[in-house]
């Protein structure tokens, strides 16, 4: 359905307890990620990406990592413009995607390196 998307995902990382150090033994994997779609769906006037669940290239690629005591993998990948939106409002769920240890980033783009080292500009009073 989408498949513009691998070429286009600018970002994946490790979230959740994984990524924290507060995953047991029977912890799940889960990722997020961003992408930046084509004009031709970014500007879409009825159908605009801005998130996809679970896309399958994503456990294709990252599979490895799966636990064998709980081999569920989770992923969602924002587009560009909706993570924004969301980082913008200092949203906990997205704005972690910015600080996640560089080793849990297995996707990583130029556009992407210049967010992270912006990051702190996300950071406001609303994050109380």
């Amino acid at each position: 359905m989408n498949e513009w998307l691998p070429k286009n995902t600018i970002y994946v990382t490790l979230h959740g307890s994984q990524a924290y150090g507060l995953a047991n033994e029977f912890s799940d994997v889960d990722m997020k990620g961003i992408c930046v779609p084509p004009p031709e769906v970014e500007n879409h006037l009825y159908h605009r990406f801005e998130q996809s669940q679970n896309p399958k290239f994503l456990e294709e690629k990252l599979g490895y990592l799966k636990n064998p005591k709980n081999p569920k993998f989770e992923s969602e990948i924002y587009s560009l413009r909706k993570f924004f939106l969301l980082a913008a409002e200092v949203n906990p769920n997205i704005i972690e995607l910015l600080f996640t240890a560089p080793e849990h980033h297995f996707i990583k783009d130029s556009l992407m390196e210049k967010v992270l080292s912006n990051r702190m500009m996300f950071i406001s009073n609303k994050a109380r």
